[in-house]
Protein backbone atom coordinates (compact mmCIF):
# COMPACT_ATOMS: atom_id res chain seq x y z
CA UNK A 1 0.00 0.00 0.00
CA UNK A 2 1.04 3.22 -0.77
CA UNK A 3 0.02 6.37 1.20
CA UNK A 4 0.53 9.75 -0.91
CA UNK A 5 -1.19 12.90 -0.58
CA UNK A 6 -4.18 12.09 -3.48
CA UNK A 7 -5.19 9.22 -0.76
CA UNK A 8 -4.26 5.86 -0.42
CA UNK A 9 -3.27 3.14 -3.18
CA UNK A 10 -3.42 -0.61 -2.95
CA UNK A 11 -0.76 -3.42 -4.62
CA UNK A 12 -3.34 -4.27 -6.91
CA UNK A 13 -4.19 -0.63 -8.50
CA UNK A 14 -0.28 -0.64 -9.07
CA UNK A 15 -0.46 -4.08 -10.93
CA UNK A 16 1.85 -5.83 -8.31
CA UNK A 17 0.31 -9.51 -8.15
CA UNK A 18 2.58 -10.64 -5.77
CA UNK A 19 5.27 -10.01 -3.24
CA UNK A 20 7.97 -12.31 -2.58
CA UNK A 21 7.79 -12.17 1.97
CA UNK A 22 11.00 -14.06 2.18
CA UNK A 23 14.02 -10.95 2.49
CA UNK A 24 17.68 -11.42 1.80
CA UNK A 25 20.12 -10.17 4.34
CA UNK A 26 21.13 -7.01 2.81
CA UNK A 27 21.99 -4.44 5.66
CA UNK A 28 22.47 -0.57 5.25
CA UNK A 29 22.42 2.33 7.38
CA UNK A 30 22.38 5.23 6.13
CA UNK A 31 24.34 8.79 7.61
CA UNK A 32 20.77 10.42 8.68
CA UNK A 33 19.66 7.01 10.81
CA UNK A 34 17.82 5.44 7.86
CA UNK A 35 18.17 2.02 7.34
CA UNK A 36 17.71 -1.16 5.13
CA UNK A 37 17.38 -4.18 6.56
CA UNK A 38 16.08 -6.36 3.82
CA UNK A 39 15.27 -6.41 0.09
CA UNK A 40 13.37 -8.89 -1.86
CA UNK A 41 10.79 -8.89 -4.93
CA UNK A 42 7.77 -8.39 -6.69
CA UNK A 43 5.71 -9.33 -9.89
CA UNK A 44 3.50 -7.50 -12.14
CA UNK A 45 0.49 -8.62 -14.10
CA UNK A 46 2.96 -7.62 -17.06
CA UNK A 47 5.51 -10.60 -15.88
CA UNK A 48 8.18 -7.71 -14.99
CA UNK A 49 9.30 -7.40 -11.83
CA UNK A 50 10.93 -5.13 -8.80
CA UNK A 51 13.04 -4.72 -5.57
CA UNK A 52 10.87 -3.44 -2.33
CA UNK A 53 12.62 -3.21 0.88
CA UNK A 54 12.39 -3.22 4.42
CA UNK A 55 12.75 0.12 5.32
CA UNK A 56 13.11 2.59 8.91
CA UNK A 57 13.16 5.75 7.83
CA UNK A 58 14.81 8.41 9.81
CA UNK A 59 13.43 12.40 9.80
CA UNK A 60 14.99 14.77 9.41
CA UNK A 61 14.59 17.28 12.68
CA UNK A 62 16.94 19.79 11.58
CA UNK A 63 14.31 21.14 8.69
CA UNK A 64 16.61 20.66 5.95
CA UNK A 65 15.35 20.74 2.45
CA UNK A 66 16.52 18.10 0.81
CA UNK A 67 17.78 17.11 -2.83
CA UNK A 68 18.39 14.19 -4.65
CA UNK A 69 19.61 13.54 -8.29
CA UNK A 70 21.29 10.64 -9.58
CA UNK A 71 24.00 10.13 -13.14
CA UNK A 72 24.96 6.72 -15.08
CA UNK A 73 28.34 6.56 -15.73
CA UNK A 74 29.45 4.52 -19.05
CA UNK A 75 30.43 1.42 -16.84
CA UNK A 76 27.00 1.63 -15.49
CA UNK A 77 27.69 2.62 -12.43
CA UNK A 78 24.75 4.41 -10.65
CA UNK A 79 25.44 7.53 -8.62
CA UNK A 80 22.72 9.23 -5.92
CA UNK A 81 23.93 12.21 -4.27
CA UNK A 82 21.73 13.73 -1.41
CA UNK A 83 22.39 16.70 -0.18
CA UNK A 84 20.70 18.68 3.03
CA UNK A 85 20.19 21.90 2.39
CA UNK A 86 20.43 25.25 5.05
CA UNK A 87 17.51 27.58 5.23
CA UNK A 88 19.84 29.82 4.28
CA UNK A 89 20.64 27.70 1.21
CA UNK A 90 24.26 26.52 2.10
CA UNK A 91 24.99 22.73 2.34
CA UNK A 92 24.01 21.07 5.91
CA UNK A 93 24.96 17.44 4.36
CA UNK A 94 25.98 15.38 1.66
CA UNK A 95 25.66 11.68 1.06
CA UNK A 96 26.34 9.92 -1.82
CA UNK A 97 25.82 6.41 -3.02
CA UNK A 98 27.62 4.70 -6.14
CA UNK A 99 26.20 1.15 -6.86
CA UNK A 100 28.35 -0.62 -9.50
CA UNK A 101 26.48 -2.22 -12.88
CA UNK A 102 26.23 -5.92 -11.67
CA UNK A 103 25.77 -4.55 -7.89
CA UNK A 104 28.64 -6.00 -6.32
CA UNK A 105 30.25 -2.88 -5.22
CA UNK A 106 28.65 -0.28 -3.07
CA UNK A 107 30.31 3.13 -1.58
CA UNK A 108 28.71 5.46 0.09
CA UNK A 109 30.29 8.32 1.22
CA UNK A 110 29.38 10.82 3.84
CA UNK A 111 30.12 14.84 4.46
CA UNK A 112 28.03 15.28 7.22
CA UNK A 113 28.58 19.28 7.74
CA UNK A 114 28.66 19.94 3.75
CA UNK A 115 31.83 21.63 4.15
CA UNK A 116 32.94 19.29 1.15
CA UNK A 117 35.41 16.43 3.21
CA UNK A 118 34.13 13.11 3.40
CA UNK A 119 33.47 11.93 7.02
CA UNK A 120 32.61 8.85 6.54
CA UNK A 121 32.77 6.16 3.53
CA UNK A 122 31.00 2.96 4.12
CA UNK A 123 32.25 0.51 1.31
CA UNK A 124 29.87 -2.81 0.36
CA UNK A 125 31.37 -5.75 -1.83
CA UNK A 126 29.25 -8.82 -2.67
CA UNK A 127 31.25 -11.75 -4.39
CA UNK A 128 30.13 -15.74 -5.55
CA UNK A 129 32.44 -18.34 -5.42
CA UNK A 130 31.58 -21.51 -7.72
CA UNK A 131 30.31 -23.20 -5.24
CA UNK A 132 27.82 -20.40 -5.00
CA UNK A 133 29.43 -19.57 -1.24
CA UNK A 134 28.42 -15.56 -1.09
CA UNK A 135 30.82 -13.02 0.88
CA UNK A 136 29.47 -9.94 1.78
CA UNK A 137 31.55 -7.20 3.39
CA UNK A 138 30.59 -4.22 4.94
CA UNK A 139 33.58 -1.52 5.68
CA UNK A 140 33.42 1.78 7.61
CA UNK A 141 36.16 4.47 7.75
CA UNK A 142 36.50 8.01 8.75
CA UNK A 143 37.45 11.01 7.06
CA UNK A 144 41.43 9.83 6.91
CA UNK A 145 40.55 6.58 5.39
CA UNK A 146 41.35 4.74 9.06
CA UNK A 147 39.02 1.50 9.23
CA UNK A 148 36.69 2.09 11.90
CA UNK A 149 34.86 -1.32 11.85
CA UNK A 150 33.65 -4.06 9.19
CA UNK A 151 31.72 -7.31 9.03
CA UNK A 152 31.92 -9.84 6.60
CA UNK A 153 28.67 -12.48 6.01
CA UNK A 154 29.85 -15.83 4.24
CA UNK A 155 26.87 -17.92 3.35
CA UNK A 156 27.47 -21.31 1.53
CA UNK A 157 25.43 -22.05 -1.46
CA UNK A 158 22.92 -23.69 -0.51
CA UNK A 159 22.04 -21.62 2.53
CA UNK A 160 22.73 -23.55 5.41
CA UNK A 161 25.70 -22.36 7.15
CA UNK A 162 26.06 -18.65 8.09
CA UNK A 163 29.19 -17.47 9.48
CA UNK A 164 29.79 -13.38 10.64
CA UNK A 165 32.65 -12.14 11.19
CA UNK A 166 33.39 -8.93 13.17
CA UNK A 167 35.83 -6.16 13.52
CA UNK A 168 34.36 -4.17 16.12
CA UNK A 169 37.49 -2.26 16.58
CA UNK A 170 38.77 -1.27 13.60
CA UNK A 171 42.11 -3.24 13.91
CA UNK A 172 41.90 -5.31 10.56
CA UNK A 173 41.25 -8.33 12.50
CA UNK A 174 38.00 -10.23 12.50
CA UNK A 175 38.06 -10.76 16.46
CA UNK A 176 34.54 -11.50 16.91
CA UNK A 177 32.80 -14.58 14.93
CA UNK A 178 29.30 -16.06 14.89
CA UNK A 179 28.79 -19.30 12.97
CA UNK A 180 25.12 -20.20 12.30
CA UNK A 181 25.91 -23.97 10.91
CA UNK A 182 22.80 -25.73 9.70
CA UNK A 183 20.25 -22.34 9.17
CA UNK A 184 17.19 -24.24 7.93
CA UNK A 185 15.18 -21.64 6.33
CA UNK A 186 11.46 -21.73 6.59
CA UNK A 187 8.38 -20.84 4.45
Amino acid sequence: MIDSFDGVVGGSELGIMSINLKADLTNITYADGSKITGETTFTKSDGTTGTVANMSLATETQGHAVTSTSATDASGTVSVTSAGLNADGSKAFVDTSSISADGSAITNTYDNNGDGVVDHTQVITTSTDANGTRTETITNTNGGHVLLDSIQTITDGDGTNVTINRDTTGGGWMAANDNFGSVRWVA
